[in-house]
This record gives C-alpha cells, structure tokens and sequence, in this order.
C-alpha cells in the first residue's frame, strides 16, 4: 500500500471502497471523490446503479492524455458522458476535463452539463 502511496496517490483506496463491495472496474478510476459517488450510490438501496452501462459509458467517454493512466488530472471525459453522469461531478472532478479543453480552444464544461465561455 506505501508503494500505491508514493507512486499512484490517485489510487489508493477510498474508506468507503474498502467497506462497499463492488466491480474491480471501479477501482482503477484515478479520481476517489468519483469512485466514492459510485459506492455511495451502489450502497443505496433506492437507487439503481447499471454498472454495465456505467463501465460501458466509461469506454467511449473518456480519453486518457499521456503516460500517466493513473493520475486523475490525466482523464478527460466527454461532454455527452457528463451530461449523462452528472451526479457523479464536482467541480474538482471536472477539472482535469476542462484542463485539456483549454488547451484545444474549446469551452469549459460546467455541472450543469453545459459548455461555458472560456
């Protein structure tokens, strides 16, 4: 676990991941304020999660920049994944999103699922 510390901070387990079970997917998500909302939302009993669409989405909604799979300010999703996924963001969370599409020129992407002015 040191080793994960030190290498892949991004990584490392979550409380509530080592209370929830759950679908290994969920796990290499760099981001744990995500994978906290996708436990939290699998531990409610009144609300239904599709994890199969969820990890399906996650395959053509997200672009990884550069070497580093496991750093979260690598990932970028999608504006239709958002859009989808919206509860699952925060601020934080969109961060690593709206970095890389600053640097393309294009609008940031806000938690209402819409784009913004620069």
């Amino acid at each position: 676990m040191e080793n994960l510390m030190l290498r892949a901070p991004d990584l490392v387990p979550t409380s509530l991941q080592m209370r929830v079970q759950h679908y290994p997917y969920i796990d290499v998500i760099p981001s744990p304020a995500l994978r906290n909302r996708i436990l939290a939302a699998l531990g409610n009993s009144t609300f239904v999660l599709d994890q199969e669409e969820l990890c399906l989405d996650i395959e053509w909604g997200l672009r990884v920049w550069g070497r580093s799979a496991w750093d979260e300010r690598s990932w970028e999703w999608s504006v239709e994944f958002v859009e989808k996924w919206l509860w699952l963001f925060e601020e934080e969370t969109l961060a690593s999103t709206n970095f890389w599409r600053k640097q393309r020129g294009e609008e940031i992407i806000g938690l209402t699922g819409e784009e913004a002015d620069l």
